[in-house]
């Protein structure tokens, strides 16, 4: 998933969440909206480029979430983050995508789409995992690619 001159590194055989893995993922049930599940699945990634890392974070709610349908207003609901938000066009989709943050700064840049079925994924990036004095010198993905990551099939869970 990441560009190439970036690696995610694996993680060791005896680490565990504690010790701020390379890789880490959970869900949750997130409520029951009008009789539906709702669940949210969150990933996390550590990406490198030589010996400077950054972070990936991809976040999904399954259907029946309540999460608005505006491409803005739709982003600025990562985290409670707020930010500078611009809608990109993929394809017929519009997403939106938050290219600078206003106060909050545990990512640059984050995505959002609702697909037409309700399904909403979040994509997000870092500069820094950890220290930001071995951050990247640029984030890994453009503002396009961040969009369409936002729509990438592999994230539609059902």
């Amino acid at each position: 998933m990441v560009p190439a001159g970036y690696v995610v590194p694996q993680n060791a055989a005896n680490q565990t969440v504690d010790d701020d893995p390379p890789r880490s993922s959970q869900s949750e049930f997130d409520g029951k909206v009008n009789g539906v599940d709702v669940w949210r699945y969150t990933s996390l990634a550590t990406v490198a480029k030589g010996d400077r890392t950054g972070r990936v974070a991809v976040e999904v709610y399954t259907r029946g979430n309540e999460l608005p349908t505006e491409p803005c207003a739709l982003t600025q609901r990562f985290w409670g983050m707020e930010g500078e938000c611009q809608v990109v066009t993929v394809g017929s989709a519009k997403v939106g995508v938050v290219v600078r943050p206003t106060i909050d700064r545990r990512f640059e840049q984050w995505s959002a789409y609702r697909r037409p079925d309700g399904v909403v994924t979040f994509v997000a990036q870092s500069l820094f995992s950890g220290s930001p004095k071995n951050g990247l010198e640029e984030l890994p993905f453009t503002v396009p690619q961040l969009a369409a990551l936002a729509m990438d099939e592999r994230f539609h869970l059902q």
